[in-house]
């Protein structure tokens, strides 16, 4: 699921208002995020906020190469 989060200008509540739209119209997904973008990095807390208020889980993954 996309939030667009790549929009410079965005703030805090625009980011939240997407990831909640987005959840709320499909009910589970796997969110993909561009941390290297300065609103989204900001916006973190806020987003892990909304995501654990919804009753989500974090999970961490990692990419393992193939041998």
């Amino acid at each position: 699921m996309g939030i667009n989060d790549w929009i410079p200008e965005d703030t805090n509540e625009v980011l939240a208002g997407r990831l909640t739209e987005s959840l709320d119209k499909s009910g589970k997904g796997i969110i993909l995020m561009h941390d290297a973008n300065g609103p989204t990095a900001k916006a973190l807390p806020t987003l892990l906020k909304v995501l654990k208020d919804k009753g989500y889980k974090i999970v961490h993954l990692e990419w393992e190469a193939a041998k």
